[in-house]
């Protein structure tokens, strides 16, 4: 899937999904799993509906079988957050992001993993509505915690330093947009324009 052959991992994802739902049922820790593969096909086919309503049955599952505070509960919801956020649904995924965010720096600190992608999907969210106040500290706080966390030249660190930089872009805020290009040139290896 990761090469781009959509076609050739369709039947199989679909096959092992249907076998695991078969043989364990829909609340099972394997079918979930299986679950969350085949909605990551979907994305990438743009099949955003079917994503949709696979994302609320994986977050169902996993509330129902650990709670709505476990770790793949809060990642479900924030998955789900972000391909509202890709969808332009921003009254949608306003709350879950923020929620999701709010649950995972209670339950699993500031510096986890989802937390940051929660802040970060929720700064993206608020730089597409013109909030640019409140997209700086989350996309700032993101992209400092990826760092910390991943590495400079991490993807999810790179995401985060994109997203600031189009940030500061969208704001008119040139000289930030630089300094932000500027890391990204030094943390990819690629040169910085002047």
């Amino acid at each position: 899937m990761k090469q781009g052959r959509l076609e050739e991992a369709e039947p199989l994802i679909t096959r092992a999904y249907t076998i695991t739902i078969g043989k364990y049922g829909e609340e099972h820790r394997n079918s979930l799993w299986s679950m969350q593969a085949l909605i990551g096909l979907r994305i990438q086919q743009k099949r955003y509906e079917e994503a949709e309503t696979l994302y609320l049955k994986l977050i169902k599952g996993w509330s129902r079988m650990v709670g709505k505070d476990y770790y793949e509960t809060l990642r479900a919801n924030n998955e789900l957050g972000a391909l509202y956020v890709e969808q332009a649904r921003y009254i949608e995924a306003e709350p879950l992001l923020r929620a999701t965010s709010e649950e995972c720096t209670v339950k699993l600190g500031k510096q986890d993993r989802v937390a940051l992608s929660s802040a970060n999907g929720l700064g993206v969210l608020h730089m597409r509505q013109g909030r640019f106040d409140g997209a700086e500290p989350l996309l700032l706080q993101a992209a400092e915690g990826r760092t910390l966390k991943f590495g400079a030249d991490d993807w999810r660190t790179l995401e985060s330093l994109n997203d600031l930089i189009a940030l500061y872009d969208s704001w008119n805020k040139p000289e930030e947009a630089h300094k932000w290009r500027a890391k990204l040139g030094a943390a990819s290896g690629v040169a910085t324009p002047k």
